[in-house]
């Protein structure tokens, strides 16, 4: 595959919340993780060191396939919070991940989360067929972070 020729694909899904931006960071961590997990896909955290630049997260996926990911950087503003997370060892058939989690303040009242993911398999075939499964295991965050945050924003 010619590297310099191909772009890997690219999904961003805003998911804007009544909660305060401040709870939403407080609250990204271990237990969101497994909130956010789609529903039939087998995943076990095996380790989660945190959001920080050089943290690590572990996770089998699937019949036993490692996925390891390196947060590779990691920042905050008073309007602004983000990490990203970039695959080192990928299950099959993945080759490139790169997932930039990003919490905006749009407002007193509201905070928007964006997920902004580019991955690939090193195939362009490939890549527009996985594209619409993982599009969806995206999209489905949307519902499971407000269930999640409602929850919180009601204890908080």
């Amino acid at each position: 595959m010619d590297f310099l020729n191909y772009k890997p694909r690219r999904i961003v899904i805003n998911t804007t919340l009544p909660v305060d931006f401040q709870t939403v960071i407080n609250n990204f961590n271990r237990e969101l993780f497994y909130a956010l997990k789609p529903p039939l896909i087998p995943l076990k955290l095996v380790r989660y060191d945190g959001e920080k630049t050089g943290d690590e997260v572990h996770l089998e996926v699937g019949f036993g396939q490692k996925w390891i990911s390196l947060i590779s950087d990691h920042g905050a503003t008073e309007k602004e919070w983000f990490f990203v997370d970039e695959g080192k060892v990928l299950p099959r058939p993945m080759h490139y991940w790169k997932h930039l989690h990003k919490v905006l303040k749009t407002d007193n009242d509201t905070t928007t989360i964006v997920d902004d993911i580019s991955f690939s398999t090193g195939s362009a075939v490939l890549d527009a067929l996985l594209y619409p499964c993982l599009y969806l295991q995206f999209a489905w965050r949307k519902p499971a972070y407000r269930k999640f945050f409602r929850t919180k924003n009601s204890v908080e």
